[in-house]
Formats: C-alpha cells, structure tokens, sequence
C-alpha cells in the first residue's frame, strides 16, 4: 500500500490478532484428524490470547502513530506563501532544486553576498537546508501560485538545479512563461537534455557531462604544465562552439 515508517508497525500491530473463524477452521481440521489434540488446544489459545490483547495492541499502535504525527510537524517545511516576511525584499536569484548542487550554487551566492531563494519539493531537504541557515522554502515552482509567492517578476535570474529531467523541464516551461524575459541558466544531462531546455526557453544549459570532461581536461593540461591562460582559452572555445552546436538545427 506504499505505506512508511510507524504507519507499518500500526498495520501490523492491528492485523497481529486472530479471529473467531480461527476456532472453526482449527475444530474442523481437528474433527477431521489433520490437527492433533494438543496441537489443536495450542493454536486455539494462541488465537484467545491474541484476541484478548488486541486493546493492548492497538493503544500501542496509536502511541506509535502519533509520536511519527508529532515528530513531521516539527519537521515540517516552511511553504512558501506570497505574504512571507522573507520574501519582501526583491530576490536577484531564484534556485528551483536544493539538493548537492543547488546548496552549492547558495553557498557561492552567499559568500559573494548576493541574495537568493531556494524552493526544493522535498520536504527533509528543506528541513535540513533551513536547519543550516539557507533560504529555502517547500513548494513546485512549476506551480504559477508557487513562483509569484517567489517574487519572480522582480528576480532577475532563475537557476534550474532539479536532478530529474522532466521536473526540470517542467520548471523551466513554468518560469519562461511566468516571467518571459528572466534568464534561466539550467542544469542538464547530456547535449539533447540541453537542447530540449533550450527550446523550453532556457537561456543557458549547463550539461554535467560536459564540465566534468573539462575539468578532467583541465586538471591534467595544468599537470603537464600548460599555461593558465592557455587552458582557460581552450576551455571558453570548447564550451562555446558545444553551445552553439546545441543551438543549431543540426541534432547531431
């Protein structure tokens, strides 16, 4: 049933006590010969003794049901509502997923003191984040309710870290059509996802295969000791003529 944490032990706690069709069967498998006489007295009173301890059961499982109630809405996120304190001051940069990588990007933007808004669909997530002093608040932001509680016609870039390629896609079509003109940089899988942001009206798409590729190349350009300048020239000439092959009409 896709049930989790006490929920399952409450399930099992009500379903653990026999019943009285438990009598009937074992009596006529014990008229029939197939049980034997103590065997047949054992099992009918382990069916009585469960029975009878059925109240007990239960206020246990109740116990246990509450104590998970009570400890997910201590954890509960903060939903982003379009009357929030937080959110009255104009937010530069919008970060739509706050896993590894979105957590990163707000570390950076802190440490250059630009401010943001994190908005992430899971719940332990922000939970955690917040715990940790970042601004990040639950909601979808493919949702149009969810990005105008986020002020996004006065942000002035939307970073799209969503690990999930059709979450992802979804957030940029949202964000493109709530606020046309707002560069939307998104992280991406390979060249198609790229170009399929891109067509949803992204404005950058950083592909995770690509930059890892470039920082190993990189790495091991400087390690031979090729110049800095050298193997940051090489690097803006590699990711801009892949950006423009992305944008031709050409998929291959």
């Amino acid at each position: 049933a896709g049930l989790r944490g006490a929920s399952v032990a409450a399930v099992a706690l009500f379903l653990a006590q026999g019943g009285e069709f438990g009598f009937v069967l074992f009596g006529v498998a014990h008229q029939a010969g197939l049980l034997e006489g103590v065997i047949f007295q054992r099992a009918v009173l382990v069916v009585a003794l469960s029975m009878a301890l059925t109240p007990l059961l239960v206020h246990f499982a109740d116990r246990l049901l509450a104590r998970e109630k009570a400890a997910v809405k201590a954890d509960s996120p903060v939903p982003l509502r379009a009357d929030d304190d937080d959110n009255e001051e104009p937010i530069p940069v919008l970060i739509a997923g706050f896993g590894r990588v979105g957590r990163r990007i707000a570390e950076l933007l802190q440490q250059a003191d630009v401010p943001y808004l994190g908005i992430d669909q899971d719940a332990g997530t922000v939970a955690r984040a917040r715990e940790r002093g970042f601004s990040v608040f639950f909601g979808d932001v493919a949702r149009p309710e969810v990005l105008q509680a986020a002020g996004i016609g006065k942000a002035r870039l939307a970073i799209i870290a969503v690990d999930r390629g059709q979450q992802s896609l979804q957030a940029v079509r949202a964000i493109h059509k709530a606020a046309p003109g707002l560069p939307i940089m998104v992280r991406a899988v390979d060249r198609e996802h790229c170009r399929e942001m891109l067509t949803a009206g992204a404005s950058r798409a950083y592909s995770e295969n690509l930059e890892t590729s470039l920082q190993l190349a990189a790495a091991a350009m400087y390690e031979v000791g090729t110049e800095r300048e050298k193997i940051q020239r090489l690097l803006d000439g590699f990711r801009q003529s892949y950006f423009e092959d992305i944008k031709g009409k050409d998929p291959g």
